[in-house]
């Protein structure tokens, strides 16, 4: 079963278990079916004083429906006459009982003695007893649904508070909504008055075809009567007119004019105040609190254990009066025997109605006291409950008026606020829409040329670690130098996937003509070069010497750098006998290592002379050189070598085939002359930017002073350079 307590009336409902099944409004039209409450009057709830959702079913409310924790009903629209509760039909049937029961007494008591006399005693107390039980159960049930109507109201008392907390919360959430406006008025009303000014400048941007083609926005012009001129040319205060022909930007900003005098301190007041009206009414703690029911379920609870006490005397009475039968019974009828034991009877007979009477007492009091909370809760409910939910709904429906009123300001000051950054957002956009093409090109390129060096790299080293591995692993000194198979993981060979492929196609033909259309925005429509280039530059971290990009000076000292040819295979196999002599065949796998091995004690070839930064400079400047659509603005010294772009031209930009010295500004340096020892000792300064290092004349004294360069030398070549420090 499913459990109700009607909350006006002060009655329990016990609905078929099929009711709890459906959703609750399928519950609301039982209940309708049982009490003629029509649904949009009825509010149901569960005892924390939240209410029933009618689309939710009923059973997701866990707990709820039993005897013990029913739901509540409360009906918006009281129904019926008070004073009408004050007598229940349960009390008339117990005056009823109790009335006859006396009548049979007093019929028994001007019947001769006999011994069917005897008889009916026993039959009336038996009915005692059941008159009883049923006076207990009434009291009983007389309690319970006070303390349910109490627990009602509890539920009615909490969903009032619930309602006026989620009301305040909605009040906090306007006054801050309001006060962000007060503090953007200042800027709306800026907004407002270069909103003219605006609009000017956005007529004057030209927008070309090709946006407005490409836009998403195409699909609502389409109905427009300047569709069609639209999409040759137009500008673009008339695209954005377009998007809402029946409106016009300046009756927005006449929208914003007039609400934002609409909304001011006034209006904020009025609802500050309704929010300490409700407020202030819903804590009427005499109101929303019962005085005297906790001392009221006291007596009562005292009243029910002396019903409880009574029935257990009216059994016991009943009880002495069925053992006179027995006795009569056993005393073979004398009548002298049946006469002691009808007298016997009779007194316990007025007992019993006594007893009766006091139960049926108690009951009818158990009534009024019912009748009373009732009332009370009745008359809170119309009064109290009712005033207060009617100034929520006036507060909520002012509230939502003038919430409505700030959420139109916002939305329309964001647009006045958009026309306003609309032209240099446009103009910083076209700017980025041609930067990111240029960086498409330049990092497409750069990635590809990464691609093939990264394959020929891992090319070049397979092929060494296999002739290696070829040898030592048919040798027994391979358990020495375990981990010898590994290979050069997979890095950078494949070009990466196409990326800012549905750009529009602007050109800078079109950065050109806004710069001639709208000269304020000149100093948006510049386009700074990626340098794609230089920002993926990377430089040996253990090269010696640092050498700037961006720097076109160097120090005396670097020009002792000569530049030297990229590696390669052939370069690498002679640098390293080992690979040389295990590289050449199965015909030296018994051979040492022969004249080869004589280099490991020479100074190494000129190519290898060449520091990691110059190997480094060498193979940039290769790939470098390639044709590029766009150049950086400041490369590095040594990336620009017009020689080395031709050459490698000429062979078809193959770095394998290409060596030859770097031409940089490495090169181009001439070397120092070695001064002699007279020179030490001349009064002449050193330049500010020598280096200060030292010389092995200063060491060893040879030299003449005359040798002094006084000026910088021509260059010379590598081997006039030898010859001279030979002659030393």
């Amino acid at each position: 079963m499913l459990h109700i307590f009607n909350v006006n009336q002060g009655q329990m409902l016990a609905l078929d278990v099929a009711s709890a099944v459906g959703s609750v409004h399928q519950l609301q039209e039982a209940v309708q079916g049982y009490t003629g409450v029509p649904v949009h009057d009825q509010v149901l709830l569960v005892s924390g004083g939240e209410i029933l959702d009618a689309q939710r079913h009923v059973s997701s409310y866990h707990g709820a429906g039993t005897d013990s924790n029913p739901l509540y009903l409360v009906c918006k629209v009281t129904r019926g006459n008070v004073s009408q509760l004050s007598c229940s039909a349960d009390i008339r049937e117990l005056s009823l009982c109790l009335g006859g029961l006396k009548e049979d007494a007093q019929r028994l008591t001007e019947m001769a003695t006999s011994f069917e006399c005897v008889q009916r005693y026993s039959s009336l107390a038996d009915r005692f007893t059941m008159a009883s039980v049923s006076a207990v159960q009434t009291c009983s049930r007389l309690v319970q649904e006070q303390h349910l109507l109490h627990q009602g109201w509890q539920a009615l008392a909490s969903n009032l508070e619930d309602t006026v907390a989620a009301f305040e919360r909605r009040a906090e959430r306007f006054k801050a909504q309001y006060d962000k406006i007060s503090t953007i008025k200042g800027r709306a009303v800026d907004l407002l008055r270069d909103f003219d000014a605006d609009l000017d400048v956005l007529a004057q941007i030209p927008l070309p075809s090709c946006l407005v083609r490409e836009s998403p926005a195409k699909s609502t012009m389409a109905s427009s009567p300047k569709s069609d001129r639209m999409n040759s040319s137009c500008t673009l205060l008339e695209w954005i007119s377009a998007s809402d022909p029946d409106h016009s930007l300046r009756d927005v900003a006449d929208e914003v004019r007039s609400l934002l005098s609409q909304v001011n301190e006034a209006a904020v007041s009025g609802i500050q105040t309704s929010l300490a009206t409700v407020h202030e009414q819903a804590n009427n703690r005499e109101m929303k609190e019962i005085k005297g029911i906790s001392k009221r379920f006291a007596q009562l609870d005292h009243h029910l254990r002396i019903a409880d006490e009574l029935e257990e005397k009216q059994r016991k009475f009943a009880e002495l009066v069925k053992s006179q039968e027995h006795k009569a019974l056993k005393g073979a009828r004398d009548m002298d025997t049946v006469r002691e034991l009808c007298r016997i009877q009779r007194d316990t007979a007025d007992q019993l109605i006594d007893c009766q009477q006091q139960l049926t007492t108690i009951a009818d009091k158990f009534a009024q006291s019912k009748a009373e909370v009732l009332n009370n809760v009745r008359a809170r409910l119309s009064g109290w409950i009712v005033e207060t939910h009617q100034q929520l709904h006036t507060g909520s429906n002012q509230l939502a008026l003038y919430a409505e009123k700030l959420t139109a300001l916002k939305r329309r000051l964001d647009v006045i606020r958009q026309v306003h950054e609309a032209p240099p957002i446009y103009a910083t956009a076209v700017t980025e829409v041609i930067r990111r093409k240029a960086l498409r090109e330049d990092f497409s390129t750069w990635a590809q040329a990464l691609v093939e060096k990264s394959l020929s790299l891992a090319k070049d080293e397979g092929v060494i670690r296999e002739n290696f591995s070829s040898k030592l692993d048919r040798h027994f000194l391979r358990s020495l130098f375990p981990g010898m198979n590994d290979k050069l993981p997979e890095f950078a060979t494949e070009n990466p996937r196409n990326f800012d492929q549905d750009l529009p196609a602007l050109e800078a033909d079109h950065l050109r003509s806004l710069r001639r259309a709208v000269p304020t925005l000149s100093s948006l429509l510049q386009v700074a070069e990626p340098h794609v280039y230089d920002r993926l530059l990377v430089r040996d971290p253990r090269a010696p010497v640092t050498i700037s990009p961006s720097s076109f000076h160097m120090r005396r000292e670097e020009s002792f750098f000569t530049a030297g040819s990229p590696l390669n295979m052939t370069t690498f196999a002679k640098s390293f006998p080992s690979t040389a002599w295990l590289s050449s065949g199965d015909e030296n796998l018994d051979l040492s290592p022969g004249c080869d091995g004589l280099l490991m004690a020479k100074s190494p070839p000129v190519t290898m002379r060449v520091s990691s930064v110059a190997s480094s400079s060498m193979k940039n400047a290769s790939h470098l050189g390639q044709v590029t659509p766009l150049r950086p603005l400041s490369p590095p010294m040594g990336f620009n070598d017009s020689t080395l772009s031709e050459r490698m031209e000429r062979s078809g930009g193959s770095e394998a085939t290409v060596v030859a010295p770097m031409s940089s500004s490495l090169a181009k340096s001439a070397p120092i002359r070695i001064p002699t020892r007279d020179s030490m000792t001349s009064s002449r300064q050193m330049s500010e930017k020598s280096s200060h290092f030292g010389t092995p004349e200063e060491t060893f004294g040879i030299g003449s002073g005359d040798e002094m360069l006084s000026s910088p030398p021509e260059v010379i070549s590598r081997s006039q350079f030898r010859e001279e420090v030979g002659a030393i």
